[in-house]
């Protein structure tokens, strides 16, 4: 009578992290979403102060995200989505707005690409409480 408890506690928990970190997942998309389009306004308009200061939130909010995700994620496109955020900073410091564009709209592919890749599925629950 135990065993079928706690195997039913540890599927029940398997599952809440798994909505928690996609829950943290999507959080992240729509931050990151919405720092872009306020970046991509910048840039329209080329005002390289404007984007530098909004580069520089971003970067600070992605540092402290990815603390929280890595604990979650053991993605690749992690750490590839932090380089393209560190690489941001120099492209608005130095007016490479196409660049900028460019590696702006990287972020987002990759950001997305996470969040589909981390659907909830019978799959993905059980493979995490196996890494």
């Amino acid at each position: 009578m135990k065993r079928p408890i706690i195997v039913l506690v540890l599927i029940v928990g398997i599952i809440a992290v798994s909505a928690y970190s996609r829950s943290r997942v999507y959080q992240a998309r729509e931050t990151l979403h919405a720092y872009a389009q306020t970046i991509f306004t910048y840039i329209e308009k080329e005002d390289a102060a404007g984007a530098q200061t909004a580069v520089e939130e971003l970067a600070t909010y992605w540092q402290k995200e990815q603390r929280l995700l890595i604990l979650f994620l053991r993605h690749a496109e992690l750490d590839e989505l932090s380089r393209s955020v560190a690489r941001l900073g120099s492209f608005a410091a130095f007016e490479e707005y196409a660049d900028l564009d460019a590696e702006l709209r990287a972020i987002l592919w990759q950001i997305d690409h996470i969040w589909h890749s981390e659907r909830l599925r019978v799959g993905t629950a059980f493979l995490r409480a196996f890494d």
